[in-house]
Formats: C-alpha cells, sequence, structure tokens
C-alpha cells in the first residue's frame, strides 16, 4: 500500500509542480494585469480538480490489482 501512495503522491505532485509552473511562465508572458482574479481562480482551482482525480485513480488501481476487488472506508 505504501508503494501506491508514494507512487500515485508523486504523480499528483508533479502534475501541480508542472502546471503552476507552466502558468506561472504564462502570466508573465502575458502580464499580470491582463489576468484578473477570476480567471487565476479558475485556473487554481482546475489544477486541483487534476491532482485530486489522481487519488481516484489510486484507489482504483489499490482495488482492482492489489486487494483483489474490495477496498472498505479506512483503506480507501
Amino acid at each position: 500500500m505504501k508503494k501506491t501512495i508514494t507512487r500515485y503522491g508523486i504523480i499528483s505532485g508533479c502534475i501541480i509542480a508542472g502546471l503552476m509552473l507552466i502558468s506561472t511562465l504564462i502570466i508573465r508572458a502575458i502580464g499580470y494585469e491582463k489576468v484578473g482574479f477570476e480567471y487565476a481562480a479558475i485556473i487554481g482551482y482546475t489544477y486541483i480538480f487534476l491532482a485530486m482525480a489522481v487519488i481516484y485513480v489510486a484507489i482504483k488501481y489499490f482495488k482492482e490489482n492489489i486487494n483483489e476487488g474490495k477496498v472498505n472506508f479506512s483503506q480507501g
């Protein structure tokens, strides 16, 4: 279980770090004034959603491949 948590945690962290780096570079190129708070909030929440989607994939992987098709509340 620790191997699965570590693997998908690193994947989720890389997604967040990569998207944050890309968006920072794009916003610097465009200019901070042209990107409003509303757009920055939408972008931020989208990144959070993508990173949290990795949790679903990790639980599904654990359920199907490691725990023989069963996952209870404490394991998930």
